[in-house]
C-alpha cells in the first residue's frame, strides 16, 4: 500500500470512521439480488432521485463506472446504541456516517492528485428537500451527491471480506459502510 493510501485511510479516521481499508475495485461484485432489494423500495426513495435507481442507471451502466477505478478507499462507521430498539441511536448514527462520507469526499476532490472520485455511502441521497430527478431536471448538486452501495448492487458483507472489517459488530451497535472509489494521478498509483 502506498504512502498516499495510507494517508487516504488516516485522513477517513481523523473524520470519526472507526475502520479502514483500501481495496480493488475489480473485486467488488455488483449483483441483481442487492439491486432488487432497492427496488423492494423498503426505503421508500425508489424512483424519487438521481442517486437511487432506476435514476442511477441500469446495473452494466454502474459496473462500467466503477471499473473505472483502480482503487477504492472502504471505511466503517461503528457506533454503540443503548439497545437493539435504538432508533434514535441508529440515526444519529446514521446520519453521523454521512457527514463522514461527504466530509471526505470533499476532501479528497479538493486533491489535485485525484482527478476523479465516486463516493458511495449508505441510503440515498438527501442533499434537496425535492430532487430534480422528480421534475425530469438534471442533479442541481452533481459534485455533492452520494449514491449508496446497494444502489450500486454491492453486496456490503461481501465488500468487508478480507479487510478486517466485519458486517456485525456485536449487541448494542450500528455499522455504516462508505466506499469513495478513485484514481491517484500523485505517483503513487504504479502497479495497478
Amino acid at each position: 500500500m502506498s504512502a498516499f493510501d495510507q494517508a487516504l485511510i488516516q485522513e477517513v479516521l481523523s473524520l470519526g470512521a472507526t475502520k479502514a481499508a483500501i481495496i480493488d475495485p475489480s473485486t467488488i461484485a455488483i449483483t441483481d439480488e442487492i439491486r432488487s432489494i432497492c427496488e423492494k423500495n423498503g426505503c421508500g426513495r425508489y424512483g424519487t432521485n438521481w442517486c437511487c435507481p432506476p435514476g442511477i442507471g441500469t446495473l452494466p451502466e454502474l459496473r462500467e463506472r466503477v471499473a473505472g477505478f483502480a482503487k477504492g478507499l472502504l471505511f466503517q462507521c461503528i457506533r454503540p446504541l443503548e439497545d437493539s430498539f435504538d432508533l434514535e441511536g441508529m440515526e444519529e448514527a446514521g446520519r453521523d456516517h454521512a457527514r463522514v462520507v461527504a466530509q471526505m469526499a470533499a476532501r479528497m476532490r479538493e486533491n489535485p492528485a485525484l482527478p476523479q472520485i465516486l463516493p458511495l455511502g449508505a441510503g440515498g441521497c438527501s442533499l434537496c428537500k425535492r430532487c430534480a430527478y422528480l421534475d425530469g431536471k438534471p442533479c442541481v448538486r452533481p459534485q455533492e451527491a452520494i449514491s449508496s452501495v446497494e444502489a450500486y448492487g454491492m453486496h456490503v458483507p461481501m465488500l468487508l471480506e478480507g479487510t478486517g472489517m466485519q458486517y456485525t459488530n456485536g449487541a448494542n451497535t450500528v455499522s455504516y459502510v462508505g466506499l469513495i472509489l478513485y484514481d491517484d494521478q500523485g505517483g503513487d498509483a504504479q502497479g495497478r
